[in-house]
């Protein structure tokens, strides 16, 4: 039977055997683009749960070997500092980090992950006006993406560093004691961009255990200070009773129990003679240094810092021998030939007359 237009137009439009009509076009393009891209946030969350995983261990990690250096070094709490300032950098994805300690009125670095070549930390008034000096103060933890545009508002004595260092980036965490901050970490990058808080916890967690060695290295090394002084009075009380006429082997004990007791680079006494001092007994440095103590003494009391110690029954400290003005140009040659920065100097009194002095000196400039 011949079909007519209309039933042509019809069977051309049904399912050959019978079978159901084809999904549409745009049904079927879904339906691979979710196949292929299932897969795809399936391996970016594996990849993101294997980079948690990855920093979790590397925090334990760094909290492991930090604990591993304050048991292996008890009574000197600087490797921990460094291990600390170390592994704040690297954790913190920071190519700088400092521990500072508090002394007085100065915050002073005391540990280092690295420093710009030729440049480094100076040290920092306990201030307000300073990043550092107010995360001491306020005992909390301060933290800038960046630093610059808060320098003339809020901290104008960090100026001089952030600009010599390049800082942007400023994390400071204050040492926690007790009720009082006996200093701080601080990190800090070269790009405006904030730490993470799990960064910040870290450092925060890393404060703690600074805290905790430099409290377990004060114990241990006072104890062992307490046992040392003991030794060298008996010491000295050896000698006098063994030289009851000669004072000099007196001179030679204190000055050596001096340099030990306060690792100190150098020690002197001198004697008061009239208006002058004349050097007792030394520690040795090395042969210029020493013929240039020899050929220094005896020098007057006025405009001295011993002479001073001498005159006003008081002892007297010269945190940089190069920058005090207290300290004449024929004595800074001195210090350099002798090596050292700082100075104790202390009165020998005899009924409150002063009869000499005792001089210790390091190779650092600080208190």
């Amino acid at each position: 039977m011949r079909q007519g237009p209309k039933q042509r137009k019809a069977e051309a439009g049904r399912p050959v055997g019978g079978s159901a009509r084809k999904p549409p076009k745009a049904k079927t393009q879904a339906k691979r683009l979710v196949a292929k891209t299932a897969p795809k946030r399936e391996g970016s969350k594996d990849r993101e749960s294997k980079k948690r995983l990855a920093e979790a261990l590397a925090r334990e990690a760094a909290i492991s070997e930090i604990l591993n250096v304050m048991s292996s070094s008890p009574g000197d709490v600087q490797p921990v500092l460094e291990a600390v300032a170390k592994r704040a950098a690297h954790l913190c994805d920071a190519p700088y980090a400092n521990v500072l300690i508090r002394e007085g009125e100065m915050l002073w670095p005391s540990a280092f992950s690295r420093l710009p070549r030729k440049k480094s930390v100076l040290p920092i008034p306990l201030t307000r006006g300073s990043v550092n000096g107010r995360a001491v103060l306020d005992r909390t933890t301060i933290h800038h993406a960046d630093i610059v545009p808060f320098l003339d508002s809020e901290f104008p004595d960090a100026r001089q560093n952030v600009q010599r260092l390049g800082v942007r980036a400023h994390l400071a965490v204050p040492l926690l004691r007790k009720r009082e901050a006996c200093g701080t970490i601080v990190v800090f990058r070269r790009e405006p961009q904030s730490f993470s808080p799990a960064q910040i916890a870290l450092v925060e967690t890393f404060a703690r255990q600074a805290v905790i060695a430099i409290e377990n290295a004060r114990l241990f090394n006072e104890t062992k200070e307490a046992l040392e002084r003991q030794t060298a009075t008996a010491e000295i009380l050896r000698v006098i009773s063994e030289s009851p006429t000669d004072v000099q082997p007196v001179f030679d004990a204190i000055v050596r129990s001096s340099k030990r007791l306060f690792g100190a680079l150098t020690a002197t006494a001198t004697r008061v003679v009239g208006d002058s001092l004349h050097l007792a007994a030394f520690s040795a440095t090395g042969p210029d240094g020493d013929e240039a103590l020899k050929r220094m003494y005896p020098v007057p009391m006025l405009g001295t810092v011993a002479g001073e110690a001498a005159r006003t029954g008081q002892i007297v400290a010269v945190n940089d021998v190069l920058n005090d003005p207290r300290v004449r140009p024929v004595m800074r040659e001195l210090a350099q030939a002798r090596g050292y920065r700082s100075m104790l100097v202390a009165p020998m009194l005899r009924e409150g007359i002063s009869i000499g002095t005792i001089n210790i000196s390091r190779r650092v400039a600080r208190s």
